[in-house]
């Protein structure tokens, strides 16, 4: 299987990144889980160590593809991470469909935090039809993938993934600035309690 693999890091100056990147969707960073379930229906919550995640179809703003939202809330510091996965996209061998809607959100995505700091593609050159989506759904075969940065440290992720030959997703992940901090944080915990309790 012939693979044309492109890879694109951007580097900006300073001024050029935003100062921070929002979280989306209408949640706000440091959301409490009563001030989130007091707007939005949320499901599926599980809590382990100092993060609960919880689950909703209908958050503050919906966008049209959107299927779920997740978000993560620190017991101390709130919500600190939402995700976003889309409806499944179907019936696109070639990822035309998937392509295209990577680059309507990369070009949102861009207005709002100026250019990515890192955008990876990955394109199959070949005479398999189903090659593109099988090639995202494996680890070593290439991504479709954009990254923004705040100054604060803030994070946003927007990536293509595959399913299948035929079928794919998208996925948006938005970091704030204390997560990095507080997943340092979740492991430590995790080392001491696993230390004493041997």
């Amino acid at each position: 299987m012939k693979m044309l693999v492109g890879f694109f890091l951007i580097t900006l100056p300073l001024n050029t990144i935003a100062n921070e990147i929002e979280a989306p969707f209408g949640f706000v960073w440091g959301q409490s889980y009563q001030q989130i379930s007091s707007k939005v229906l949320l499901t599926d919550c599980s809590t382990r160590k100092h993060l609960m995640v919880c689950e909703t179809t209908q958050p503050i703003k919906k966008v049209s593809y959107g299927e779920r939202y997740i978000v993560v809330i620190d017991h101390k510091h709130g919500l600190q991470k939402v995700m976003l996965v889309s409806r499944n996209i179907s019936s696109d061998t070639l990822g035309v469909a998937g392509k295209a809607l990577y680059s309507q959100v990369k070009t949102s995505l861009t207005k709002k935090y100026n250019p990515p700091q890192l955008t990876d593609y990955s394109a199959n050159n070949n005479d398999d039809d189903n090659a593109f989506y099988q090639c995202l759904k494996a680890n070593d075969c290439g991504n479709w993938l954009s990254h923004w940065h705040g100054k604060d440290g803030s994070k946003a992720i927007v990536e293509l993934k595959g399913l299948s030959g035929e079928k794919g997703y998208l996925m948006m992940t938005y970091q704030s600035s204390k997560w990095e901090k507080i997943i340092k944080f979740v492991s430590i915990e995790k080392q001491r309690a696993d230390f004493e309790a041997l």
